[in-house]
């Protein structure tokens, strides 16, 4: 992952030397792309009251940049359900280089200063250098909204990291929800994979544990969290773990034999885990006090904590990574060693769904229209270095674009992500590629043998597949679940070796049924069935739902708060009045969706049941 200035392009074309040298003390940069106005905060509804935008010198006569160096425990969450870019953040630091990329330390509040800083990220397949202005939400009582360093308040990295970030997605409310490796893999470049600890055999979990150590070792990034209580927004246990929360592992190491993880929470308080290993347990008292030195154990309430790998399979759901090569990527953690020097060739496409043209769905109800999708071809001609099975690994990763930014454009609290997925098949041998090549002819069922897929449609920003297959032709074909969906994507396609690929667009005109055939995959069946039962009127008292539980309710550091002003309206009739027929038909609204979403549910307990 080479990475030079000369490969950094200016984020809006605001090249950073050239501002900051027509600025100074006495001239500050204000930035006109991303304004001191409620633009850049919410776009759903209005900001809470009493915000002000201030400069970290004016807030605070002691401002710095950095304050006693970069520390994991430096990011706080604040006043917006940003856990997952906080618990991504953390988790760069774990790659003192990656962090560096990320926030260069070309700048402060020193000699020099003039109100401009800038952050790099990694956005479909290139870092952009971000510049923003320091002004930053604050409190009436001198706080910051967002995130902060509550140990070190006059430190402003992070806050100024969160900017950035906001600024790419164009408002701090864009961040609001969120997976953890998509904030990884913007601050990385790297593949992401998620392990569902639930669905793992006994034997899968005990290589677990290899595939965690040697990833950590990789310079891998790792999150961790359990499924979200439906009814309950980020849900404290009784244990000390939070549901739907975002946290990341920032050590892995066995001492005295016990396989332990250290985790930590965004919101740096209180909130930590209780059981064995915490700090303050008895367990701790086993080991060397060498050994306690090399854990960092800290014994204060920051939201760090240890925990065994034990208790670590049996509490949580999910395990994200962020793999900074493909080389640490899941199974081959157990077969090659850390300091393997393999290195990987990555091949990009940079492509589109285009409704009208080529956005041909999944082919549900009408086949055909499945193979008007992209598809691209690719050969692979030897095999893996040091391989006895004479097989070659593909791993392929899809990334939908913009999905984040295009939520803040249309104002709108949905997820805007499409329900995506990629299927792989081998190129029959009787078709004549060389030729395919030449006139970019598209090919259709009766050439291909299928191989496999990413698994089922999933409105994730990215899905990724590892694949180990003989050399030859192969084709990759990506698709949305619904037919006619505009979306700009990116393909990557790892390998060991040098590759050939290419784009085919040149339809066939003299199709028959057999050459439109496709039979659908398990996880094809299973989404449609899914799929089916969301109605629009489900998804219409869905959606009533969330807009009450997100204008009435704030979440700031896991504690509820009620917006009384956004109450009011909710309650108001047409002519800005509350009354009791108001009061009732919000309420009556809330117990019909609660209703048709129960009936919805038993529907689907009784279809996965079968």
């Amino acid at each position: 992952m080479s990475f030079s200035s000369a490969s950094i392009k200016p984020f809006k074309n605001q090249n950073y030397d050239d501002l900051k040298s027509q600025h100074d003390e006495s001239n500050l940069f204000e930035d006109p792309y991303f304004p001191t106005d409620s633009s850049s905060l919410y776009f759903t509804q209005m900001p809470p009251q009493g915000i002000i935008w201030q400069r970290p010198k004016e807030a605070n006569p002691n401002a710095e940049f950095v304050s006693e160096g970069y520390g994991r425990c430096d990011m706080d969450q604040g006043y917006l359900g940003n856990c997952w870019f906080i618990a991504g953040a953390v988790g760069i630091m774990q790659c003192p280089k990656l962090f560096a990329r990320v926030v260069p330390d070309d700048q402060g509040f020193g000699d020099g200063y003039a109100g401009i800083f800038h952050f790099r990220f990694w956005l479909y397949g290139e870092w952009v250098d971000v510049v923003i202005d320091d002004r930053l939400p604050y409190w009436p009582d001198g706080k910051l909204v967002f995130s902060s360093n509550k140990d070190q308040p006059n430190e402003y990295w992070s806050s100024l990291l969160e900017k950035a970030y906001a600024k790419v997605y164009g408002s701090y409310e864009s961040l609001d929800a969120g997976q953890t490796y998509d904030a990884l893999v913007d601050m990385s470049g790297g593949l992401q994979e998620q392990f569902e600890l639930k669905k793992m055999t006994p034997d899968e979990k005990a290589s677990l544990w290899n595939i965690l150590y040697k990833g950590f070792k990789n310079d891998s990034i790792m999150g961790c969290s359990i499924n979200a209580d439906p009814s309950t927004r980020e849900a404290r246990l009784p244990n000390g773990l939070v549901r739907g929360h975002a946290y990341t592992i920032t050590k892995i190491e066995t001492y005295s034999g016990q396989k332990l993880l250290r985790i930590r929470n965004p919101w740096g308080n209180d909130v930590e885990w209780k059981g064995a290993w915490s700090d303050n347990s008895r367990e701790w008292e086993s080991l060397s006090e060498s050994d306690r030195q090399d854990a960092g154990l800290v014994k204060k309430f920051d939201g760090e904590f240890w925990m065994s790998f034990e208790d670590f399979t049996r509490n949580w759901d999910s395990v994200q990574i962020c793999h900074m090569t493909a080389d640490s990527f899941s199974q081959e953690l157990c077969e090659t060693d850390c300091d393997s020097d393999l290195k990987w060739v990555c091949t990009t496409h940079q492509s589109a769904w285009i409704a009208g043209k080529n956005a041909g769905g999944c082919g549900n109800g009408d086949s055909a229209k499945f193979w008007k999708n992209p598809q691209f071809l690719i050969q692979l001609f030897d095999v893996d270095k040091d391989d006895n099975e004479n097989m070659t690994t593909v791993i392929v990763a899809l990334m939908q674009k913009d999905t984040r930014l295009k939520r803040h454009q249309k104002k709108s609290a949905d997820s805007l992500e499409e329900f995506i997925q990629f299927k792989l098949f081998k190129i029959k041998d009787d078709v004549d590629v060389e030729q395919v090549k030449n006139t970019n002819s598209m090919l259709y069922a009766t050439q291909l043998e299928r191989i496999g897929a990413s698994g089922p449609y999933i409105n994730s920003r990215e899905v990724t597949k590892r694949f180990r297959v003989s050399p030859g032709n192969y084709l990759i074909i990506p698709s949305t679940y619904d037919a006619e969906k505009s979306c700009e994507f990116m393909l990557r396609i790892f390998t060991e070796q040098e590759i050939e690929t290419g784009t085919l667009d040149e339809k066939k005109d003299d199709l028959d049924d057999d050459d439109n055939h496709l039979d659908d995959i398990p996880e094809d069946k299973t989404f449609k069935h899914w799929k089916s039962f969301l109605n629009p009127k489900i998804v219409s008292h869905l959606k009533t739902l969330h807009d009450i539980g997100k204008n009435v309710f704030t979440i700031n550091e896991g504690r509820i708060g009620v917006n009384m002003g956004n109450v009011g309206k909710l309650l108001q009739d047409k002519d800005g009045n509350i009354n009791l027929h108001s009061v009732q038909d919000a309420f009556g609204n809330a117990q019909n969706a609660f209703k048709d979403f129960q009936n919805e549910f038993g529907k689907f307990k009784s279809f996965f049941q079968k």
